[in-house]
């Protein structure tokens, strides 16, 4: 069995794709540092609103604006789908497996959208290794 990585990595062909990649990359660092610090207001109040039900809402805005600016939506979105499939196959029986598959894909949404850190985090970490794979065949060029 193959393992998946977490991150993609970029496969370079040119040095216009390269620099296309860089300059993209940077972007998405500037663009997650620019809301790294909501980020991690924004889970602090989803941890302690999860189990009180307060700072929800602050919690949820935040994680709102962090994903609207950073593209997190999708992330969130195939995280979720990714937890609903481990649900589903967890449980093999036919009409529980649905309901414990829907019920994980919630529950995987409701936890991302209360803590932006680790989708923040998680495209941080892409846009730094695309950005050192694109400096790396850049060199490689010159």
């Amino acid at each position: 069995m193959e393992k998946k990585n977490l991150y993609e990595e970029p496969v370079f062909n040119d040095y216009a794709y390269a620099m296309n990649v860089k300059s993209s990359a940077e972007e998405r660092l500037q663009a997650v540092n620019s809301v790294w610090n909501l980020a991690i207001i924004g889970s602090i109040c989803g941890v302690i609103g999860l189990p009180t039900g307060v700072l929800l809402l602050p919690a949820f805005v935040l994680a709102c604006i962090c994903y609207r600016k950073i593209g997190g939506f999708s992330v969130a979105a195939r995280w979720s789908w990714n937890f609903a499939k481990f649900g589903w196959f967890v449980v093999p029986y036919f009409p529980i497996n649905l309901g414990i598959g829907v019920a994980c894909f919630f529950v995987g949404l409701y936890s991302l959208f209360f803590l932006p850190f680790f989708v923040a985090r998680h495209l941080k970490k892409q846009a730094e290794k695309d950005l050192e794979a694109a400096e790396e065949y850049v060199r490689f060029c010159k």
